[in-house]
């Protein structure tokens, strides 16, 4: 079940078709004693999902109905839907929804599908009320070219369901899509499609084949797209594309290291992070780290890791190169590929602490109870959990440890404003202005929606108003 956590100043109002009032409930405290106080609501359903919408202050919910005698794994349950206008703090509306088979929610700013196998509905989000129906499952939605995409191929009008296009992009699921420009999607699936979404037109790549399978198969890279330049790696090649479709480079990768992959940029360069695993994690293939400039696809570097050796996690902070591997430590130099240190796991405290945190997700609370931005105060540094206790460990930038931080000294970083944050640790919140803790929190998360707090649980809704706190 996914968990959302939601926080709100509610008005009386209507779920599942009889009125429900909100309660005052003590939700926390300011550093000075002060109570803070939200208002919470509890509907007569359970939720089990929701989609806070920041830019238009909504909440979609999905609740579940049990009636009495309720089995979980009944053959048929009853969801129902509701929309929440956080702006004016009342549910605008609530619709019943038979489940017949798993199914996920596609949403826009002013529509929402719901999706399965063989069936999509779109619904208004303004009042509830279907537009249509159609039996393919949706993808994503483009609210600027009015269309909802299958991963099939076809494209639908939003407020019609007409089917406007059909392009086909194969019988496998998505791996990766990025836009071009606001009208344009770049897939990548059985092949590379390049469409408009306004008629579907555009054009396919399908790299080489050798002995008859092509290299979109079981693995790939992301793609990203920069000054008009499409970028993405196969099972057998680097390449960079022109929107037309014409390769403006491509280099072969090594033979036998297909494996899950991942590119970023740099200021110069596309840099590639070959895992050599598979999707579920296991070995598949060999790992690599390797950079090509962007513009004329020179290959600046690609440096194999030990053979029987894969990527747990990676982290690039600055022009370091941070990798966790399953016996090795590595410091990478991004901009010549130069292994700088390797440490073997074996001995070491890495032996304990394998988990790779990233620092701008950490504050630590020191003595004098100040929170530390660990990016910012140790920007060379390194991070690292100990799954066992969930202290961290600090190297340096040569990779040497330097100290130790208790579990009950770091929080995790979730939201951040310019004058302010929110962190988290064990169930709880604290909102951080100016490196002190503002206010403590009763929840393990929230959103910041304009000057609100939204938090929403399995079984309560609340929102706390922020304003004038600042």
């Amino acid at each position: 079940m996914k968990k959302i956590l939601f926080l709100s100043l509610l008005l009386p109002v209507v779920i599942g078709g009889y009125a429900q009032k909100a309660t005052p409930v003590e939700i926390g405290k300011f550093t000075d004693g002060r109570v803070i106080t939200a208002m919470q609501f509890k509907p007569a359903n359970e939720i089990v999902d929701a989609s806070i919408d920041t830019a238009t202050q909504e909440v979609l919910m999905v609740l579940m109905k049990k009636p009495d005698g309720w089995d979980r794994m009944a053959e048929r349950v009853v969801l129902e839907q509701a929309l929440f206008d956080i702006k004016t703090n009342t549910v605008r509306w609530t619709k019943d929804f038979p489940v017949y088979e798993p199914c996920r929610y596609v949403y826009s700013k002013k529509h929402f599908i719901r999706t399965s196998v063989y069936k999509s509905t779109c619904y208004d989000k303004a009042n509830g009320k279907p537009r249509w129906e159609a039996r393919v499952p949706i993808q994503m939605i483009s609210e600027k070219a009015n269309v909802a995409v299958s991963f099939r191929g076809g494209g639908y009008d939003l407020n019609t369901g007409e089917r406007k296009w059909y392009r086909e992009f194969g019988p496998v699921e998505w791996r990766d899509y990025t836009y071009v420009n606001e009208n344009t999607l770049v897939v990548a699936s059985d092949a590379l499609h390049y469409v408009r979404l306004t008629d579907g037109k555009g054009w396919d790549f399908e790299g080489t084949s050798k002995r008859g399978f092509s290299e979109f198969g079981r693995y790939g890279s992301n793609v990203m797209e920069r000054n008009g330049k499409i970028y993405f790696a196969t099972s057998n090649h680097m390449y960079c594309l022109d929107t037309m479709g014409t390769v403006v480079w491509q280099h072969q990768l090594p033979d036998k290291t297909a494996s899950v992959s991942q590119i970023e940029f740099n200021e110069k360069y596309v840099i590639m992070t070959n895992y050599g695993t598979g999707w579920s994690g296991g070995k598949s293939g060999a790992a690599f780290l390797a950079a090509w400039h962007i513009d004329n696809g020179e290959q600046k570097y690609l440096q194999m890791i030990e053979p029987k050796d894969k990527i747990v996690d990676v982290y690039t902070n600055g022009t370091s190169n941070v990798m966790m591997c399953s016996k090795h430590v590595y410091l990478y130099n991004v901009y010549n590929g130069e292994k700088v240190i390797d440490v073997k796991i074996k001995g070491t405290p890495y032996q304990e602490y394998t988990r790779l945190l990233y620092p701008y997700f950490c504050l630590i609370n020191n003595n004098e109870g100040n929170f530390v931005n660990v990016s910012e105060a140790y920007p060379d540094h390194s991070f690292w959990m100990s799954p066992r206790d969930e202290s961290i460990l600090r190297s340096d930038h040569r990779m040497r440890p330097v100290d130790t931080i208790a579990a009950d000294k770091w929080w995790a970083l979730y939201q951040r404003r310019p004058n302010y944050c929110l962190v988290r640790k064990d169930g709880t919140s604290a909102l951080v202005r100016d490196g002190k803790k503002f206010a403590a929190l009763y929840f393990n998360s929230a959103s910041i929606v304009g000057n609100k707090l939204v938090s929403i649980e399995h079984n309560n809704i609340k929102v706390v108003d922020m304003k004038g706190w600042f």
